[in-house]
């Protein structure tokens, strides 16, 4: 509704200001409009950088449900190599690059951080 997008849109304009007040505003855009993926998205976006587990729990099923955002599924590698989860960011960027409908620039961008992490020596969690 109505209140949820004036809370979006005040969270995106605070954003670069005050981080905080832009969760806050994402997090009741969220609960005010819980099926809406950009909120939920640009929700686990704030998140990722402060809080990456948190950014996790809102991302898998955010994807579970739209297997088709890649931003989603990039932000959350980003989210499993900030938590130390190499080998679930490793699978989820190889499945990125092997999958031929995704984007050819999210393909890239894909084998990109997966030749990073190899370049890194992370290996695979035990």
């Amino acid at each position: 509704g109505t209140r949820s997008q004036a809370a979006y849109n005040l969270a995106v304009l605070t954003a670069a200001q005050d981080p905080d007040e832009a969760i806050r505003l994402c997090r009741l855009a969220v609960e005010n409009a819980p099926g809406n993926a950009t909120y939920t998205y640009t929700l686990a976006f704030y998140l990722a950088g402060r809080s990456p587990d948190e950014a996790i729990a809102i991302l898998e099923p955010l994807i579970a449900g739209q297997p088709t955002r890649v931003d989603a599924r990039l932000l959350l590698g980003r989210c499993y190599r900030a938590t130390g989860q190499e080998d679930r960011a490793r699978a989820l960027y190889a499945t990125l690059r092997d999958d031929p409908s995704v984007p050819p620039n999210v393909r890239q961008l894909a084998n990109r951080q997966l030749r990073e992490m190899e370049a890194k020596g992370a290996q695979p969690n035990p």
